[in-house]
């Protein structure tokens, strides 16, 4: 768009600086010198030069001199040497030529200047508004791109958290993991342990009996004794 842009805005300057030399041949008075009319007024002094031809065109009482205005504007407005061509007001200004008072010679370059405004302001309107287009998009990307980039950013602070609390969760276990093997080891002691008691337990009971046995063989054998005693009175 910008290279068909400045092809337009040289095709047309030319096409308006030809059509321009025409056209004073045919007016009955030409503009005063002032260096908005040079086709070499540098970039800078195009926007001062505009505001100063305009200000002339509205003072002008002689039609032709308005004519001489307007088609200067044109090409001020549609020069490639401007920094901000305006091909709409370029073309406005070649409509109020138009409305005028035009010499039959002029007429058709006129209006084929006119046709040719036309394409290039809607080319231009078009470019604009696609413009526009894409600096809403590239809004709304950078809009999008900020949240993603939040929520990324938020998303790694969290998997980071996960990650410590796994880390935590993972030393506790292995913490865990030890104390069980303390526990099975001494549960291991305490079973063996139980083991030895049981089987001292088993070995008091036989004795027990055994002394049991003992006592009673005692007890009968004094029956015995104390029988035999009295039986000797």
């Amino acid at each position: 768009m910008a290279d068909f842009k400045h092809t337009a805005s040289i095709l047309l300057s030319c096409f308006t600086l030809l059509f321009l030399t025409g056209c004073l041949m045919h007016l009955n008075s030409a503009p005063e010198p002032t260096p908005a009319f040079s086709p070499d007024l540098p970039p800078a002094q195009y926007a001062p030069a505009i505001e100063a031809l305009k200000a002339r065109a509205n003072k002008q009482d002689d039609p032709s001199g308005r004519a001489n205005a307007h088609l200067y504007l044109a090409w001020l407005y549609a020069s490639h040497k401007n920094p901000e061509p305006d091909y709409a007001q370029a073309l406005e200004q070649i409509d109020q030529y138009l409305a005028g008072q035009v010499q039959a010679d002029d007429l058709y370059a006129a209006r084929d200047l006119q046709s040719l405004l036309a394409a290039v302001a809607a080319a231009q309107a078009r470019h604009t508004m696609s413009q526009e287009l894409c600096a809403t998009r590239n809004k709304q990307l950078q809009a999008d791109l900020k949240r993603i980039t939040a929520d990324v950013q938020r998303l790694d602070a969290k998997s980071k958290a996960l990650k410590d609390q796994a880390d935590q969760l993972q030393t506790k276990a292995a913490q865990l993991e030890q104390a069980n093997q303390q526990l099975t080891q001494k549960n291991t002691v305490l079973d063996n342990n139980n083991r030895e008691l049981a089987s001292y337990n088993k070995s008091l009971l036989e004795k027990n009996r055994e002394f049991e046995q003992t006592i009673e063989r005692l007890k009968t054998l004094e029956l015995q004794v104390e029988r035999k005693r009295k039986s000797f009175r």
